[in-house]
């Protein structure tokens, strides 16, 4: 290329141009803002040579007309400033030639600027969009009234009427025959079917009612009339849904490990639609960059979702989008992709159509694993499908650890602990930590382990609470009252939910042995025996969520409804980082009248659904029931945990009266928590109703707690129960007292 192009004697860009154009920076923008130039300039020279040719218009308006129209002097002026030239307005056969020599001229110069190499806009327009020669002019003449708002005059005139500022499709027409075109081409140019109005180049103004009328106006659609000037714009009203992001700064914890099983070289030579899904978005997105990164380009994001929102999900839509993505030279990114892969979206199977249609790289970040969709509008394009999990436990940790300020006093093992029980998404972590951070900030003391497990159970997911009933953990360790064996049991459920992830992961026995990272257990015992409170202590020594769900209420006398409900509310659990505890299975595990003996009970399709639920789930179950003797030992077999919950005895009784009388309990007298635990028989739950009962009835008659209100809460309890009253068990306790 000549090194003087730049300054040759071609005519100078006028003010609005260069105004449109200075937002194109560095030597491509320099570049294709000379080529623009040239091109209107001679867009303008076809203008001027047509209007030269028309009679006379509008001449001869008395003044007082004078701003409502405009005449062929005004117009001539205007033309030509615009291409600073120095004309008579007279069409003699000396301007004529003048004219077709300074066409030649800005021909010449454009070829000059396209030598090197250089592809301009305006040829990647024409190469994407496939434009012929009539339409890449048609385009043009719309394009001058965006650079130079002097054409609204020029084209007012030329339409004979001033309030017609813009091009018509007659006038552009007439134009492109005044330049000698092919005639059928011209006129096809700007039929319906034809690119500059199938694929959006040029839009009917918003004042039209018809698209197809010869006096219909045009203008160019306003995206690329922004991308020509150097800084591509979506639509207004898709202004939400589009971004072009460079992707030279990736978080290598987010795809460390991943982002190794594809070949830039295979990606680019390949052209697929990759497919990546997975549940944690922030995990996809990053692999989705990572990949537009190893070929070298920009992503060009389209949040379908968005477009949802803006009833714009559909193939014109995303077509146009694709087209602005080639102009740009970015890799189409779209996100929420699984509204481009549901076969129940109605739109679904064009905008898949369009994708596989597209000639180059494309990317789609899911949160869905797709299938194989749509079989018969399948071409040759390749779909690679790349199936990301949720962050494990050890990602998860690194994660956490990336985010703690330095000098904290929580340990690793403390984060580790945290990590394994919350299964979170990368952004879930993140909105945990600011959650955790802004609540330690505003109690003015630094942050604590207590604020990250509070923070992590609000992250997770709450579709739980519209299926089952949170219970708030209340109580601890010292609550809990049971024989030292079960007391164990319910330590190693602890622990082995706080050291899955190292026992089944990192020391391998998860690869063969155990099918799942979750942890069930059934505990057995008569009503009032601590079931729920020892559910209740673990939830609270993990520092997770509890969630109790009545089976009896899931159970369903409709075949097939039963598995559909355990199907719902284990789904909704997936993410909830909760403890699952089912009451009441005694309705799932005994409840037809035929069943003889435990082996039929077993192959009820429906206990056999919810062990195969259980096995699969990553979580943690409790059942509770009340017939543990009466279960197969196949059932059992395939839980990990089986706690009895004995009746307590006299000693456990007492325990149980001491923890549960609250210290600042008023009392008329010392409470001789030994005989009542001797004489009345009574499991934890029915202890724990006769102290409110008789707190309330002390309450009442305004006066402390007493054995007599005791003795009356017992009274009330035991035919509750339905419990014979023996009065000589009374006497006898009333003697003991003595």
């Amino acid at each position: 290329m000549s090194p003087d192009v730049f300054q040759s004697p071609a005519i100078p860009l006028t003010e609005t141009v260069a105004s449109k154009l200075a937002q194109g920076q560095g030597a491509a923008g320099d570049l294709n803002a000379r080529f623009l130039q040239l091109e209107l300039q001679r867009i303008n020279l076809l203008i001027l040579k047509f209007f030269l040719g028309q009679n006379s218009l509008n001449e001869g308006l008395p003044e007082g007309f004078r701003g409502l129209a405009v005449g062929r002097e005004e117009i001539f002026q205007i033309l030509a400033k615009i291409d600073q030239s120095d004309f008579s307005p007279s069409l003699d056969q000396e301007l004529l030639t003048d004219l077709q020599k300074r066409s030649e001229i800005l021909i010449e110069q454009t070829a000059e600027l396209i030598a090197g190499g250089f592809q301009p806009k305006l040829y990647r327009l024409i190469e994407t969009c496939q434009l012929s020669s009539a339409e890449y002019h048609a385009f043009l003449i719309c394009l001058s009234s965006a650079f130079d708002l002097g054409y609204e005059k020029v084209f007012g005139y030329l339409n004979n009427d001033v309030t017609r500022r813009y091009p018509t499709r007659e006038l552009i027409i007439q134009v492109l025959r005044s330049g000698e075109g092919d005639q059928q081409e011209i006129w096809q140019s700007l039929l319906s079917e034809s690119k500059l109005l199938s694929e959006g180049l040029i839009l009917p103004a918003p004042e039209e009612e018809s698209s197809v009328d010869l006096k219909t106006m045009f203008l160019p659609a306003p995206e690329l009339v922004n991308w020509l000037a150097g800084k591509y714009q979506a639509p207004k009203l898709l202004a939400g849904a589009v971004s072009i992001s460079t992707v030279d700064e990736i978080d290598p914890m987010l795809v460390e490990s991943e982002i190794s099983a594809f070949d830039p070289a295979n990606l680019a030579q390949q052209m697929p639609l990759v497919i990546i899904s997975s549940p944690d978005e922030a995990i996809a997105l990053s692999c989705a960059k990572a990949l537009v990164h190893s070929l070298g380009q920009s992503a060009f994001e389209i949040k379908l979702d968005v477009l949802k929102a803006a009833e714009c999900l559909n193939a014109p839509t995303l077509n146009r989008l694709l087209r602005d993505a080639r102009l740009n030279q970015a890799v189409p990114l779209l996100r929420k992709g699984e509204l481009a892969l549901a076969v129940e979206e109605p739109h679904s199977k064009a905008l898949f159509s369009a994708l596989l249609s597209y000639p180059e790289p494309a990317i789609i970040c899911s949160a869905v694993h797709p299938q194989p969709l749509f079989s018969n509008t399948w071409p040759t394009k390749p779909v690679f499908r790349w199936n990301l999990l949720m962050p494990d436990s050890p990602k998860r940790l690194k994660i956490w650890q990336s985010l703690l300020p330095g000098g904290s006093d929580i340990s690793n093992e403390e984060l580790r602990y945290l990590a394994d029980q919350f299964v979170l998404t990368s952004t879930q972590i993140h909105q945990a930590w600011a959650l955790a951070r802004d609540t330690a900030l505003q109690l003015a003391r630094p942050l604590q382990l207590g604020d990250l497990y509070e923070a992590a159970r609000q992250c997770s997911s709450r579709q739980l609470d519209q299926l089952a009933v949170k219970v708030e953990p209340r109580f601890g360790w010292d609550d809990i009252i049971l024989p030292e064996d079960e007391i164990a049991a319910l330590h190693e459920i602890v622990s082995m939910v706080r050291d899955r992830t190292l026992v089944l992961e990192t020391w391998g026995l998860g690869r063969k042995l155990v099918s799942s990272k979750g942890v069930s257990s059934l505990f057995a015992g008569e009503p009032g025996t601590g079931k729920t409170l020892a559910a209740q202590v673990i939830a609270k020594e993990l520092g997770m969520d509890l969630y109790k769900i009545d089976l009896s209420t899931v159970v369903s006398k409709y075949i097939g409804e039963t598995e559909k409900n355990l199907e719902l509310i284990f789904t909704q659990a997936r993410n909830s980082n909760a403890i699952l505890f089912f009451d009441e299975a005694d309705a799932i595990f005994g409840k037809r009248s035929e069943v003889k003996d435990a082996h039929d009970r077993y192959a009820n399709i429906e206990v056999g659904y919810l062990l195969q639920r259980m096995e699969s789930y990553d979580g943690i179950v409790i059942l509770a029931t009340n017939l543990h003797a009466n279960m197969d030992e196949a059932f059992t077999r395939r839980l990990q945990f089986v706690v009895d919950f004995p009746f307590p005895d006299a000693s456990q009784r007492e325990a149980i009266w001491k923890v549960l009388f609250p210290a600042e309990a008023p009392c008329a007298e010392q409470i001789d928590f030994h005989n009542f635990a001797e004489h009345f028989h009574l499991a934890g739950g029915n202890i724990r109703n006769v102290i409110v009962y008789a707190a309330f009835l002390a309450a009442s008659e305004h006066k402390p707690i007493s054995h007599r209100y005791l003795i009356h809460g017992i009274r009330r309890e035991l035919r509750k129960m339905g419990r014979l009253i023996d009065e000589k068990e009374f006497e006898v306790f009333e003697k003991g007292r003595k």
